[in-house]
């Protein structure tokens, strides 16, 4: 990384997008969590969901912390899920593998597709995003530790800026702001991490 520019952080990428989460939610009873046996996917949309958030997250880059709750992550999981993968057979396989990770631990699933089709038609759009594309690594052996984790894990952080946008000074503040969160997470946390940049 270097400067080029007086007062503009630069790498040779513009962005920086990273979603770290601790694995260990998966030993809890999601059932008491959820306060029932059926776990909806899409009771908000995300501009539903950030206007709820904006007030609590930390600072402007930080897209999913702790203090989003699980209901938050789940309707976020559903849209991640339509917008990235852009074949319907992947859609498919992909949410058949989460109705069956739940249904294993005795909760039902569903995904509120039809009352939210205006807004998929409105608002869907393939992705090139490598972060979720990760997440949903069907063939991933913890694909269901990392769709669970990703809902409940109480230690999670999205975030995502453009480097070419902000001054080496913010640079400096942003990331002291993620080592902060970072620092929550348990000492030797074993999950999911990946950052695009």
């Amino acid at each position: 990384m270097k400067t080029n520019r007086q007062g503009v952080f630069e790498t040779n990428s513009s962005t920086m997008h990273s979603l770290t989460f601790a694995f260990g939610s998966e030993k809890k009873d999601l059932k008491k969590i959820i306060g029932s046996d059926t776990l909806k996917f899409g009771t908000r949309n995300p501009e539903e969901i950030d206007m709820a958030n904006k007030n609590t997250r930390k600072n402007w880059a930080i897209e999913i912390d702790k203090t989003y709750s699980w209901q938050d992550r789940a309707d976020l999981l559903f849209w991640k899920l339509i917008t990235t993968t852009d074949q319907t057979i992947r859609f498919l396989i992909i949410q058949d593998k989460i109705r069956k990770t739940f249904e294993k631990r005795g909760i039902k699933v569903e995904f509120l597709i039809e009352p939210n089709i205006d807004y998929i038609s409105r608002e869907c759009y393939p992705e090139n995003d490598r972060v979720y594309t990760k997440l949903f690594d069907w063939a991933d052996p913890d694909f269901e530790l990392q769709v669970i984790n990703f809902i409940f894990s109480p230690y999670i952080i999205e975030y995502y800026y453009e480097s070419d946008c902000i001054s080496h000074k913010e640079f400096i503040k942003l990331e002291k702001g993620f080592s902060e969160l970072f620092n929550e997470f348990p000492e030797n946390a074993v999950g999911f991490r990946e950052t695009d940049r």
